[in-house]
C-alpha cells in the first residue's frame, strides 16, 4: 500500500534511534517509523530518553496513514541502507519490505507491537 524511497539520511536517522534503543533493559529494542509526508524515526526508552527524527523521503507513494511501524532494532540493515532505499509497507502489523535496487539487495523485516 505505501512505497517511501529515501535519501542517504535514513542511516544516519536509525543508527542514532538505534543507539538509543539499544539502552533498553528489554531484550529486544525498538526502533519506530511513522509514515506520513514526512518520516519520523523514533525510539524510547524509559531509562534514558527518547529520540526523534524527521525526514523528508525522496519519493512516497500509496497510503500514508501517519502510523507507526515499530522494528528490533537489532535487525534493520543498517549497513546497507543508503541512497535509493525503499522501504514497502502494507500496515503496522505487516512485514516491511526493505530494498535497494542499485545495490541489489531485499530484506523483508516483521514488525514488532
Amino acid at each position: 500500500k505505501t512505497r517511501i524511497v529515501f535519501d542517504g539520511s535514513l542511516a544516519a536517522a536509525v543508527k542514532t534511534a538505534k543507539v538509543v534503543a539499544r539502552e533498553s533493559s528489554m531484550k529486544q529494542p525498538v526502533v519506530s517509523m511513522t509514515m506520513g509526508e514526512i518520516v519520523a524515526v523514533s525510539s524510547e526508552v524509559a531509562e534514558v530518553g527518547s529520540c526523534k527524527i524527521e525526514l523528508t523521503p525522496l519519493k512516497a507513494e500509496g497510503v500514508l496513514s501517519g502510523e507507526a511501524i515499530s522494528f528490533n532494532a537489532n535487525l534493520l540493515p543498517l549497513a546497507e541502507i543508503e541512497e535509493g532505499t525503499e522501504v514497502g509497507l502494507n500496515g503496522p502489523l505487516a512485514p516491511a519490505m526493505w530494498k535497494n535496487g542499485k545495490a541489489g539487495w531485499k530484506y523483508l523485516l516483521m514488525p514488532v507491537k
